[in-house]
């Protein structure tokens, strides 16, 4: 332990052991060795001085082993660390809730709390946090009681790539209780590696009542070995958003059209005023045309739902509206408008799209008429029954050949994947608590994903703290909004947890920062192989 000099301007606290004789053989217990360090929390500075004791007896089973005082009335003290459990937690929720850059925790902790601190440091405490609460959450006797009390778990299982250079992280959540139950990073996207997840939720001893996902294999097939029985209920956004897919090539050509007519938009919106003059428009007709050409710059900007309502048709519906809009206002008076008729020539090239946007609104008619009759109330019996006999209507009224045929092709690809979900689509209904999507958990992952760009400035996760641990901060982001009585418990944790827990975390950071010194150092790390082959 680093030894520090006490000075005149730093408070001595002297800690000794409550018990003055050895709980094996009774003798008194002497002081074998004194261990000083300075402790800075939020409020002031001391030099903590241990006065550690042991048994004199060498007869004794207690002999050597040193009885440690017990920091009563103060903060607890961390091993390797100079700060208290205090600016530990400080760090922590700054970083994770309070969305706070490190730079701003260091400043505010010089500033307001007046704790002098290296930059550098604020994220090594950050860690010690992470690590504390891992710690804490290894007990799972809190949470098996939390299950039980609870009726059981409902779960949810998904994954997720917080970059693109690190593997998927799969999270494994209850729904009820919103706690991140187990979270590992997989290099192989198999039933194998789930299934040794599925396994530890198994190990708790609390009844599995359903299970949420999408319909990835590897979780299908996980859930099928070691959870058999259990409903397993397939997300009907994922549901929705697969019987979209044979649309997305008719979309994107949509959307670049609507696109193309915006550059030509804008350009029109640059010359407006040249032309009003060398057509010497009137003012009126001036101002009426600005108007159209806002109209057209904001259909081409606006947003939708990816899947209800996709944002492609959307804006060439509104562009179509200003498009018609446009031919009666030039309409209207009689007479020639050259302004008018300009705006409507360039607006006009929506038109040529005007098939495809049809074909492409009666596709999401369909989807919305699919997605109101899963939102229902009634038994999953009598849903699937509705939603069959809708679907068998659909596909005996398909036209076969002709101007209809592609959209004939559209309701079989819909059938064939309704097929393909039918089996896990129904349980909801009739499992109390059972959730129809998976929304929750992938909200988790984008409210962390934010909070991470947030701390950071930085668009991506890549190089953080999600790239690095993800697992950590994901357990330590969920304990805090769960539970926020979790810091009380931080105080619990034996150095022996904690020092695990760090071996843990830097076990997990290990891939990263290879991976970061590859991309730094791309020479050397070439070299290094090189040497090793010739070596080998």
């Amino acid at each position: 332990m680093r030894k520090v000099k006490c000075t005149a301007d730093l408070e001595k606290l002297i800690l000794t052991p409550a018990t003055e004789r050895c709980p094996e053989c009774d003798c008194n217990l002497s002081v074998t060795q004194h261990r000083r360090r300075p402790l800075r929390t939020l409020s002031e500075q001391r030099l903590v001085v241990a006065r550690d004791k042991s048994c004199p007896n060498p007869d004794c089973k207690a002999y050597g082993k040193p009885i440690r005082p017990l920091a009563e009335g103060l903060l607890p003290m961390l091993p390797r660390c100079d700060y208290g459990l205090d600016v530990v937690v400080f760090v922590g929720e700054g970083r994770l809730t309070g969305g706070k850059s490190q730079p701003e925790i260091h400043r505010e902790l010089e500033e307001e709390h007046g704790v002098r601190i290296s930059g550098r440091h604020v994220g090594n405490l950050f860690k010690i946090f992470l690590a504390l609460v891992h710690a804490v959450n290894a007990d799972t006797d809190v949470i098996r009681r939390m299950l039980v009390a609870q009726g059981g778990i409902i779960l949810s299982v998904d994954g997720v790539s917080f970059d693109d250079t690190s593997p998927v992280l799969y999270v494994l959540r209850d729904v009820l209780s919103g706690e991140i139950l187990y979270s590992e990073r997989v290099d192989r996207r198999d039933d194998a590696m789930l299934g040794q997840l599925l396994q530890k939720v198994k190990a708790l001893g609390v009844p599995v009542i359903g299970v949420i996902s999408d319909k990835e294999k590897a979780i299908v097939s996980a859930v099928g070995r070691v959870l058999p029985g259990v409903p397993h209920q397939y997300c009907h956004l994922h549901f929705l958003k697969n019987i979209a897919k044979p649309m997305e090539s008719d979309l994107a050509t949509l959307g670049g059209a609507v696109k193309d007519l915006l550059t030509d938009i804008k350009r029109l919106d640059r010359d407006l005023q040249a032309r009003a003059q060398a057509c010497d428009s009137s003012p009126a007709e001036l101002e009426m045309a600005q108007s159209l050409v806002k109209a057209a710059r904001a259909a081409a900007s606006v947003s939708g739902d990816a899947v209800l309502d996709p944002a492609p048709l959307k804006r060439f519906a509104r562009a179509q509206q200003v498009s018609e809009t446009a031919a009666a206002a030039a309409k209207k008076k009689g007479g020639k408008w050259p302004l008018l008729a300009l705006v409507l020539s360039t607006l006009s090239a929506v038109s040529d799209q005007a098939e495809l946007a049809r074909r492409l609104t009666q596709q999401v008619v369909m989807l919305r008429k699919i997605a109101h009759l899963l939102d229902s109330d009634s038994s999953g019996s009598q849903v699937q029954r509705v939603l069959r006999t809708y679907l068998n209507r659909q596909v005996d009224a398909a036209p076969q050949r002709g101007r209809g045929a592609p959209r004939g092709d559209f309701i079989r690809d819909v059938a064939e994947i309704c097929d393909r979900f039918w089996p896990g689509l129904f349980y909801c209904y009739d499992t109390p608590g059972l959730p129809r999507t998976n929304n929750d958990t992938e909200r988790l992952f984008g409210a962390v994903k934010r909070q991470d760009r947030k701390s950071t400035g930085r668009k991506s996760t890549a190089g953080g703290p999600l790239e690095t641990c993800a697992e950590f901060v994901l357990e330590s982001w969920s304990s805090l909004v769960q539970r926020p009585t979790v810091k009380e418990r931080l105080r619990e944790v034996s150095p022996e947890a904690l020092a695990k827990a760090r071996r843990d975390l830097e076990e997990l950071a290990t891939p990263a920062r290879n991976r970061r010194s590859i991309q730094r150092e791309p020479e050397d790390h070439l070299k290094s192989a090189m040497k090793a082959w010739q070596q080998a």
